[in-house]
């Protein structure tokens, strides 16, 4: 609440790029409050402040995509990434080219996967691989075994996915954090959860809430990290963080009541 306060106070009373970049702080503490609504509002704010000036990648359209897969839109989710992927400007150099793009491409394929168009997968994995080869940046050129892991997962062959999710990993605590919730995931449904809370705990001990950390928040995260340890048999550390993301969600918004459900449940099995 104070940090929330304190940054409408920034953006009321700041100019042009300053107040872009405090909608992003605004937004990005609303999502990890499951207020996708509130943030969605705060979107509508930056595409009507005609001062603020141009920018790669469009902020709003970001930060749209992002929340719409969050609130289960996936299929405009998809759009939303795919139009990133096309808007990224060719006349960049290749190497900037390129890590722009296969990093759309693979955001795009989260929602993809997320709205069953697993018939695009296949061919997105080819192209990330090829894409991401021209980049001068490690993690472009691991991102096509993430989406190659998203396919697995999605067909059930979960051994698979922990092998392409693995591969996908530039950094455990510091890399792509979708990486590491789906991950996660695939452990947890191959009956490995003390694996999966260790992939979980990382990039919560790391702290960030941006960059490449953008894209789970750390709400999300408490959340599996609490499941996978009950499943693991430590209810100790899992009521922690269990804790933590059912104050966060205090709230949130009526379309994450089922995951709130979840969470008590899994809180009370604690103790």
């Amino acid at each position: 609440e104070h940090a929330d306060a304190a940054v409408r106070g920034f953006i009321e009373n700041s100019a042009r790029g300053l107040r872009s970049s405090g909608r992003w702080l605004l937004i990005t503490s609303l999502r990890h409050q499951g207020r996708l609504h509130d943030a969605l509002g705060i979107i509508a704010e930056e595409r009507n402040d005609t001062r603020v000036g141009p920018d790669f990648p469009p902020f709003a359209l970001l930060m749209e995509a992002i929340i719409r897969y969050e609130q289960g839109d996936y299929v405009r989710s998809a759009a939303l990434y795919d139009s990133l992927v096309a808007l990224v400007p060719g006349e960049r150099s290749e190497g900037s080219w390129s890590r722009n793009t296969v990093w759309n491409m693979t955001h795009a394929a989260n929602s993809h996967a997320a709205a069953g168009h697993l018939n695009l997968l296949a061919e997105m994995a080819d192209s990330a691989r090829s894409i991401g080869a021209r980049s001068g940046y490690g993690r472009d050129q691991r991102l096509h075994h993430h989406i190659r892991g998203l396919l697995a997962a999605a067909r059930g062959d979960y051994d698979t996915a922990v092998t392409e999710y693995r591969a996908a990993l530039y950094s455990i605590a510091g890399g792509y954090s979708r990486t590491n919730v789906e991950l996660a995931r695939a452990l947890i449904a191959t009956d490995r959860p003390a694996e999966a809370a260790d992939v979980l705990d990382a990039p919560l001990r790391n702290g960030v809430l941006d960059s490449m950390q953008l894209y789970a928040t750390r709400t999300e995260l408490h959340a599996l990290l609490g499941e996978a340890l009950l499943e693991a048999g430590q209810p100790d550390r899992a009521r922690e963080h269990l804790d933590a993301a059912l104050h966060a969600l205090e709230n949130a918004d009526a379309s994450f009541a089922g995951t709130v459900a979840h969470l008590r449940a899994l809180r009370e099995r604690a103790g």
